[in-house]
């Protein structure tokens, strides 16, 4: 498959109230079911409006979220670099009030961060707005008001330094969000934004959303931070001589590192400008 899910875990939109299924691996690397589907080197996550939801959450999804082997992903946007790149359609929408879905999102210890969220229109059900936002502002930069769905576009991510930045179709987007915050993970498919919104379809069945992804390309550099382990005075004074030594050759190692990835922004944002 163009996704290896061998660093993630699956919600499912079912299960008990406030405590909806998750599928860990390694039963996620086989798994299928009604709301999550594979096929070919597909994966298609289907969330009706009627869903279980988290305990704190109004919107039920079917989405994975970032693990780092058997424990949740848990990173800093201030040490080394994390991106994430998805391409993927939105197939559905739900037909009621609130035709709203995020695809991708980065979300901290304590709420998410920045999403690609989707808002339908309810007076022309083909077409939708994609915006990026900015904590709990749903308003923070329009990618498109003119999105068709079943589309296949691609979004991205790119964490470095304190500052997120994103793609959009392989372009860098000219917007970007200085954030400092820890306990951060990806997440990716079919959130259901509904709020608890259930309208019915003609056969009796609640409406839904309905996203497909075709790739999803996860990478990490993160830091290690040397740890000091008890000794006499001496012994103590020297690792901290030591350690001393290595956190000036980090930060010259950072600040040449900005200084390279700044210079590539700026010849990409070159490069891809009209």
């Amino acid at each position: 498959m163009n996704i290896d899910l061998s660093n993630w875990k699956l919600t499912l939109p079912v299960g008990g109230k406030g405590k909806p299924t998750e599928i860990k691996q390694p039963a996620l690397s086989a798994y299928a079911g009604p709301h999550f589907l594979r096929t070919g080197d597909t994966l298609v996550f289907i969330t009706p409006t009627d869903g279980v939801t988290t305990k704190n959450s109004k919107n039920p999804r079917c989405e994975l979220r970032q693990m780092n082997g058997d424990k949740l992903a848990a990173w800093s946007s201030t040490v080394g670099r994390n991106t994430m790149t998805v391409e993927l359609s939105v197939d559905v929408l739900p037909i009621g009030s609130k035709p709203h879905v995020v695809v991708a999102q980065i979300h901290d210890s304590g709420d998410d961060v920045t999403v690609f969220r989707v808002e339908g229109s309810t007076t022309d059900r083909s077409r939708a707005s994609i915006w990026i936002t900015d904590g709990d502002s749903a308003r923070g930069f329009m990618l498109t008001d003119n999105y068709r769905l079943g589309d296949r576009i691609q979004v991205g991510f790119d964490v470095a330094d304190g500052v997120i930045r994103y793609t959009y179709n392989g372009a860098i987007i000219d917007y970007r969000q200085a954030k400092k915050v820890t306990g951060c993970y990806f997440k990716t498919g079919c959130y259901n934004q509904s709020g608890g919104i259930v309208t019915r379809l003609p056969d009796g069945r609640p409406d839904f959303a309905q996203v497909t992804i075709y790739a999803c390309n996860v990478t990490s550099e993160a830091s290690t931070v040397p740890v000091i382990t008890p000794g006499t005075p001496d012994d103590t004074a020297k690792q901290i001589a030591e350690l001393q030594r290595q956190v000036a050759i980090l930060q010259q190692q950072v600040a040449a590192l900005a200084q390279r990835h700044e210079r590539q922004w700026t010849a990409l944002r070159e490069a891809v400008a009209p």
